[in-house]
């Protein structure tokens, strides 16, 4: 009876350190989740903007490149954008495996 109380003691230690891992990763995916969450939409603003940057008319050619001027050309900013957006899918992508 003694090994059974043993491998029952050990048996619950298990599980009660599965169950707080379990907890732990459910807290950071969550954190990761949100933090992801604010990018992606930080990301659709910035993306909307260049967007409709790109597409006003030639009225609006100069605040386009003004901003090329300021912060760096339209490609530049489309090809920083595509880059953010697949490094936020990679992101969605690991927490995914993780939920």
């Amino acid at each position: 009876m003694k090994k059974i109380d043993e491998l029952l003691s050990e048996a619950q230690r298990l599980k009660d350190e599965v169950a707080l891992r379990l907890h732990l990763a459910s807290a950071e995916a969550k954190e990761q989740y949100e933090t992801l969450s604010g990018r992606l939409e930080i990301l659709r603003a910035k993306a909307s903007k260049i967007g409709d940057t790109a597409a006003e008319t030639a009225e609006n050619v100069a605040d386009a490149v003004k901003m090329a001027a300021e912060d760096a050309s339209v490609d530049d900013a489309k090809a920083a954008a595509e880059l953010a957006a697949e490094e936020l899918r990679n992101g969605f992508e690991r927490l995914k495996k993780l939920v």
